[in-house]
């Protein structure tokens, strides 16, 4: 009962920090929205009253973000390692993931 309990506390926590996560990120693409409103007015407006618009980047209407590259995994930086090796590494991280969950949580 214990270890049932346990897992679903864990996939309790991470479904919350799945929430946490897409709450961000509606929020964030409703803030780029009216950015880029408020970004395309302007240019209108450049237009409307012929105003040079200027040629560099920062005034360009969709702004380019930059991509998060994830780290390699313990197996593909070393592929001679032992598979016992990766298992031990991957449990580990996955520990340690759930250990901080569950202090965030509390």
């Amino acid at each position: 009962m214990v270890k049932l309990r346990n897992e679903i506390e864990r996939a309790k926590a991470m479904l919350e920090l799945v929430k946490k996560r897409d709450r961000m990120k509606k929020e964030s693409l409703s803030l780029d929205f009216l950015i880029f409103e408020q970004k395309a007015k302007i240019w209108d407006l450049r237009r409307l009253y012929q105003i040079p618009t200027p040629s560099n980047d920062s005034e360009q209407l969709m702004e380019q973000k930059k991509v998060r590259r994830r780290k390699k995994s313990f197996f593909l930086k070393k592929k001679k390692c032992n598979i016992n090796q990766y298992l031990k590494q991957i449990a580990t991280q996955e520990e340690e993931f759930f250990d901080k969950s569950i202090q965030i949580k509390n």
